[in-house]
């Protein structure tokens, strides 16, 4: 009796020892209406939402990746990078043995630039210019504006989908890969490169 109890109690503790672990970062940085907003990380997820405010909120989940699970990486040391030039305030945490989770909240006002490695991003109700380049994933965004003065959507390995705007727009495809170009009579402007993935653009 002991040995049949002994297995499942063993089994739990290897997985306890063996569970990924994960850590949060909160920060909030105040802003004025003439900055842009640039977010860099190699490995992870990106969610921004757009609000009528003027801070930027952040929230940072960190979590250890599958081939760290003997926990050589103390996440509580992995800090947040923010750095100021000119009108631009710029956070990266560049650390790719942790997968990165980062939700943000950011004012309408603020251009948007983001860089991610390998990983998704997502933006709502997006009502300014933004320039968006990933390595490998997928980029969903869904415009508060029906139109925009340019977009340019480039995908090498994917597919690219314009969808509810009334402007003059071009869609090619290649063997493996898509482009969308789009002219409108806007103010903003949109970019978006991914390497292996798909771009959908929806207002």
């Amino acid at each position: 009796m002991k040995r049949l109890y002994w297995l499942p109690l063993s089994l739990s503790v290897m997985w306890q020892a063996h569970a990924a672990q994960s850590h949060t970062i909160k920060q909030q940085f105040s802003t004025t209406s003439s900055q842009a907003l640039e977010i860099a990380f190699p490995i992870g997820k990106l969610n921004i939402e757009t609000y009528q405010g003027d801070s930027v909120q952040v929230n940072i989940e960190l979590v250890e990746k599958e081939q760290s699970w003997l926990g050589k990486t103390d996440l509580s040391t992995i800090k947040l990078e923010q750095r100021q030039h000119r009108n631009e305030i710029y956070l990266t945490i560049d650390e790719d043995t942790v997968e990165q989770i980062w939700h943000v909240k950011v004012p309408v006002s603020l251009v948007l630039e983001a860089e991610v490695g390998v990983g998704n991003v997502s933006i709502n109700a997006l009502e300014n210019s933004a320039e968006i380049e990933v390595g490998v994933g997928n980029v969903k965004i869904q415009s508060a504006l029906k139109d925009y003065q340019r977009v340019d959507l480039e995908s090498g390995v994917g597919k690219t989908k314009l969808k509810n705007f009334s402007g003059q727009s071009n869609h090619e495809k290649s063997m493996v890969g898509s482009t969308t170009q789009y002219r409108g009579h806007g103010k903003y402007q949109l970019e978006v490169d991914v390497g292996v993935g798909n771009i959908k653009v929806i207002h």
